[in-house]
């Protein structure tokens, strides 16, 4: 019997090394350079300080978990430091004076900075080592320009450049360039003797000796190890400084290029790049920061201090102001993408070229974000950025590890004599050893005896494809998945898809919003289950044994010690992008529960698997029009039965100012708003929880005290004539914003105690109200499947005018065949039809792509067999038909016509995305202009205008729209006078008539004028070239 590799291999934990790499700091790193400053002496003319960090003690501070409220969760580390007197020899004070805050990675890989859920992106970078580089000349091989980069941890880049001399060209010099400043001859040798030894140049300086000080230069174990590699060098790994054995071979091996013209190194090759995780940034960040505690010492003694024991004592923490600075501003710490799980994930494991020691945003060429053949089975070939960081921005492939150097490493079975041991652990190999070997692909055939099939076997061999003999063959691949992401292995069918569909739908799965009922794929690929396993977003047991309680929010599980654990829900917390993080129990009281098993629902999870979207009955054929250019065409019942519908939650705070001329307080006002707009509030002014509240409600009410002297006296003399009562409160109360709606959820109150008549008075400082809203599917919403097939919903139609099967069921949503062919994504025409398929047995199917080791067009044989068998089971005929296999033919709903072809028809696993219509639309009539060129502002946080561009402007010229243009360019634009004047004409009912000249072309003649240009704007009526006038001058 002849079958595929089983996929017997389970994959790791997806945010296994980040963890481990942050673990690895908090119990290794730290302590080594809490070590390297222990004993540390300070000398001062008045008193020593010494460090004693081996008494440290660590102390993990939890954090208070609220909806956007979560507070740092720190690790908080006490060094203590004795300072004695010089004069009398005495210790004054040994104490805990340093302090270092680190923040606390949480179980699944984020951190939470200033109450925000942030994530440390891992960086890509070049190795530190020597990189040789032959320039070849096409027309005269001597004159190839052979040059050598030495690149060490920390120190500038060292250049070695071979130079023909001009006199004689068999004579060869070697300059050596530290930086713009230091260039000098560093050797020369005689090309014409054959292997002649190199003549070092006597001249040298002191720039070249400071190469070998440690202080200024050095490799790091990693440039060591590359070092040694490249010229065959023995030294120990712990020699990370420059010594003159690294010189003296790199001048050989350059003279060794000049003469066998060897190729240069490959720098784009994964063997020369490094990954760079959260615990190693964290260790270099307290290297310097330990370093330069020596300079922050900031102190105030005197002679009398001293005397009395009063020691008074300033530290300006290096360490904690350099940890501080990288996770809020540094380009790697990001706000984290937590709208689903796989989002999550995908996060987590991003490679950036980007950061501290990385590439900068311009001048970034095509090589270096283009695919390698080195990144097979480490970095994924698809999942990137789109835009300007394509390439740049990378996803670590499913099954790479990182090994201690911080080299990537994938996983190969080995192959002996054609055998494949398939069993144990498998083996990792670096990409410098895959160019060594001979590897098959995964899909490759082989028997129950674990021999491969075939004699002959293409393989990949030092970055090239051949045919070998299957005895020759060294490793295989372990799955057809290897070479991809976690994102891009969801895609059931990919390998019948254009790959930058894939990308498209590998990137927008990361952005569908979880649902509140969501479904679970009828295609899957086999990985739905660890993602939501490894997310986090669902709880996992952590002992086994037997559930006792089950509530909405709480699970209690007893263990075989009779011991109960219990386990607390989220419930509807907000994410940081707006949605709903809720989980509910999937287990139920009595159950027996194994250690590692999910037992809640999260979003996009249900029973233990992902499930981002729904399985929708999907058509493909034109609708009169309404799916023209991508648009989506969808049945009301997706509204009507909450098909996608989604939770999103609002934080809206009000803070008190302690302002002690106009006080303000949060208090229930009675005297300026009427009985309906206070009707919801607590006696504490504060909005109830449960209520539903519309734009313009009150959430909170807060009141600013106004005293007599800064009243208006107009407004109090008007007040004392109408016997009014003068105001003395002013309402400044936080209202719900224009197009916002939803439920009170929560509420968090912060006070601040105060001593009132030997009491305790509490006085509320700030106020958040936490609002959630269901929000159902509407025009203008961003629609997607997985194959990168994206679209706008442009119509909702009635469930009885929608195309309908020949059973009566109404179709849910009409695509465009047209979106297809030229896109190249054909496999969402496969997932569509082994999708009904599916629907009609009860059954779902995990595909892994690449299913052509079956046979051609396997894919192709398998859905008509499992359609015919659907039609055959169920009665169904018109499932099947074998002259037009996967179409159907529909009939009409508004005319009960059936169409005239018949339609490709099936179930798509469909997805809503997070662009939402409600989200992105507004409306603006008069409101701010920007300073500079008084023209409105762009976007909808600061309520600006639309862009009218070039091209629309010429679009009104070509309409012959005179008015409408001069109307959009002045007084809806940046007209001063005119949009001024406009206001007082609307309001007397006349004709708009007065126009001005527009703001941006005064500032265009004043930058003219800066120039030395005499330029000014002139009227003149009723021209004739024969009169003297005299000029009237505007501007």
């Amino acid at each position: 019997m002849i079958n595929r590799i089983q996929n017997s291999y389970i994959f790791n934990d997806f945010l296994k090394y980040q963890k481990e790499s942050f673990c690895w700091f908090i119990f290794i790193g730290l302590d080594n350079q809490l070590n390297n400053i222990s004993g540390l002496n300070i000398i001062c003319p008045i008193i020593n300080i010494k460090i004693y960090s081996e008494e440290s003690r660590k102390l993990p501070i939890d954090p208070i978990l609220f909806q956007g409220f979560n507070k740092n969760s720190i690790l908080e580390i006490k060094i203590p430091i004795e300072i004695s007197f010089k004069k009398i020899n005495e210790i004054l004070v040994k104490k805990d004076a340093l302090i270092v805050d680190i923040p606390i990675m949480n179980p699944y890989g984020s951190f939470i900075i200033n109450g925000c859920e942030r994530v440390i992106v891992s960086q890509i970078i070049r190795s530190s080592g020597i990189y040789f580089k032959n320039k070849k000349n096409i027309n005269n091989i001597f004159k190839n320009q052979i040059s050598a980069t030495l690149i060490p941890e920390y120190g500038s880049w060292i250049h070695f450049k071979l130079k023909q001399e001009e006199f004689n060209s068999n004579i060869f010099s070697i300059f050596m360039k530290i930086n713009e400043h230091l260039n000098f001859l560093i050797a020369y040798f005689n090309k014409s003797a054959f292997f002649n030894t190199i003549k070092l140049n006597l001249k040298l300086n002191q720039n070249y000796l400071n190469l070998f000080n440690k202080k200024d230069y050095s490799l790091g174990k990693f440039g060591r190890l590359k070092l040694n590699d490249n010229l065959k060098l023995i030294l120990n790994q712990k020699f990370k400084n420059i010594t003159y054995f690294d010189i003296k071979q790199i001048l050989n091996k350059l003279q060794l290029f000049s003469f066998y013209n060897l190729i240069s190194d490959d720098i784009y090759h994964l063997k020369f790049k490094r990954i760079r995780f959260i615990g190693e940034f964290l260790n270099n960040i307290c290297n310097i920061g330990f370093k330069r505690i020596l300079d922050d010492f900031i102190y105030e003694i005197s002679e009398e201090y001293m005397e009395k024991k009063n020691i008074k004592i300033f530290l300006s923490n290096a360490v904690h102001s350099s940890i501080n600075e990288f996770f809020t501003s540094s380009q790697l710490s990001q706000f984290l993408d937590q709208i689903n799980p796989i989002s999550y994930i995908s996060h987590l494991r991003k490679i950036s070229y980007f950061g501290p020691g990385g590439l900068k945003t311009e001048g970034i060429f095509f090589d270096i974000r283009d695919i390698h053949p080195s990144h097979y089975g480490k970095i994924c070939i698809i999942e990137t950025a789109e835009g300007k960081n394509v390439g740049l921005t990378l996803s670590l492939a499913i099954t790479a590890r990182i090994n201690k150097l911080g080299f990537l490493e994938s996983p190969f079975w080995r192959v002996l004599n054609g055998k494949v041991i398939n069993w144990g652990n498998p083996i990792y190999l670096t990409s410098e050893l895959e160019d060594e070997y001979k590897i098959a692909p995964a899909d490759t055939i082989i028997n129950n005896k674990n021999y491969i099939e075939k004699d002959f076997i293409t393989v990949r061999y030092k970055q090239d494809f051949i045919n070998i003999l299957a005895s020759e063959i060294d490793f295989i691949a372990i799955t057809s998945l290897q070479t991809f992401s976690v994102a891009a292995s969801l895609i059931p069918f990919f390998e019948h898809n254009d790959a930058n569909r894939v990308l498209m739908g590998s990137n927008m799965q990361r952005q569908s919003v979880p649902l509140l009922f969501p479904q679970k794929p009828i295609i899957g690929t086999g990985l739905e289950y660890q993602i939501a396993i490894n997310s986090g977003m669902s709880l996992i047991a952590s002992i086994s044994g037997i559930v006792e309680t089950v509530t909405s929010n709480k699970i209690s599980i007893k263990n075989s010690l009779n011991q109960i654990i219990h386990y607390k829900l989220n419930k509807y917390l907000r994410s940081n992008q707006k949605t709903s993080l809720n989980q509910s129990p999937n287990i139920w009281k009595g159950e027996k529960i194994i250690k590692g098993q999910s037992i809640t629902n999260g979003p996009a999870i249900l029973d233990s698997e992902l499930a981002l979207g729904q399985n929708i009955l999907v058509a493909y054929m034109p609708w009169n029009g309404y799916n023209f250019e991508d648009a989506i065409l969808i049945n009301e019942r997706l509204i009507y039965e909450d098909i996608f519908s989604s939770i999103h939650i609002e934080i809206y705070t009000i803070k008190v100012n302690p302002n002690k001329i106009q006080p303000e307080k949060i208090m229930k006002i009675y005297d300026t708003l009427d009985k309906t707009a206070i009707e919801k509030l607590d006696n504490n002014g504060i909005i109830k929880i449960g209520t539903f509240v519309t734009s313009g409600d009150i959430l909170v009410n807060k009141a600013i005290y106004i005293s007599k002297e800064l009243q208006d006296p107009f407004v109090y003399l008007f007040n004392l004539l109408l016997y009014k009562k003068p105001l003395t409160i002013k309402d400044s109360s936080l209202t719900l914003p224009n197009g916002k709606s939803g439920r009170v959820i929560d509420i968090k109150v912060t006070n601040q105690i105060r001593k009132f008549k030997n009491k305790k008075v509490y006085d509320i400082q700030s106020v958040s109200v936490v609002i959630s809203q269901i929000r159902k599917i509407e025009i203008g919403d961003k629609m997607a499947g997985r194959h990168g097939n994206k679209g706008i919903v442009s119509k909702i139609v009635s469930r009885y005018d929608m195309p309908f099967l020949p059973d009566g069921t109404a179709i849910d949503i009409v695509l465009n065949p047209l979106g297809v062919p030229s896109r190249m994504n054909v496999g969402q025409l496969y997932e569509c039809l082994l999708g009904l398929a599916g629907d009609k047995l009860n059954k779902r199917f995990k595909i892994l792509p690449f299913d052509e080791t079956f046979g051609l067009q396997a894919s192709r044989i398998l859905i008509n067999k499992k359609l015919r068998l659907a039609s055959i089971i169920n009665n169904e005929s018109w499932l099947f038909n074998p002259y037009t296999p996967g179409k159907i033919i529909l009939l009409d709903g508004r005319t009960g016509l059936q169409f005239e072809n018949p339609i490709t028809v099936g179930i798509s696993y469909m997805l809503k995305l997070i662009h939402l219509a409600e989200d992105k639309i507004h409306s603006r009539s008069v409101n701010t202009y920007k300073l500079d060129t008084q023209q409105p502002l762009r976007g909808k946080s600061n309520n600006g205008g639309q862009r009218f561009g070039e091209m629309e402007i010429w679009a009104l010229e070509a309409f012959g729209a005179a008015f409408t243009l001069k109307e959009l360019i002045t007084i809806k634009s940046d007209d001063v006078y005119g949009r001024s004047k406009v206001i007082f004409n609307i309001r007397d009912n006349k004709n708009i008539t007065k126009f001005d000249i527009s703001e941006s072309l005064k500032i265009l003649i004043q930058e003219l004028k800066a120039l030395g240009l005499d330029i000014s704007l002139m009227t003149l009526n009723n021209f004739n070239i024969k009169d003297n006038y005299n000029f009237e001058y505007i501007i």
